[in-house]
């Protein structure tokens, strides 16, 4: 399993996680969510409507809405484009 949070103290974020420094990479979220496994988040999208050729307009807020239940907190350019820590969790 992995997670992604936001850049702190490094070992401070290991320590909270109950994880060695070296089982986190420093990356930023589009990297982040390329190595998660979907049925972890399943939770997180599961009420909502998935139909094909879906609007994009509909698509991309569905998207949005994921994300910020995952991280929960409201995203812009700047919290895209932040550092973040992705642990390895055993």
């Amino acid at each position: 399993m992995t997670t992604w949070v936001n850049l702190e103290d490094v070992n401070e974020v290991a320590r909270r996680l109950e994880i060695t420094p070296a089982a986190t990479t420093t990356c930023d979220f589009p990297t982040a969510m390329r190595s998660y496994e979907p049925p972890e988040y399943a939770s997180y999208w599961n009420d909502l409507e998935s139909r094909p050729f879906m609007p994009t307009a509909e698509e991309l807020e569905q998207y949005l809405i994921i994300m910020g239940r995952i991280t929960g907190r409201f995203y812009d350019r700047e919290w895209f484009a932040s550092p973040g820590l992705l642990c390895a969790l055993p």
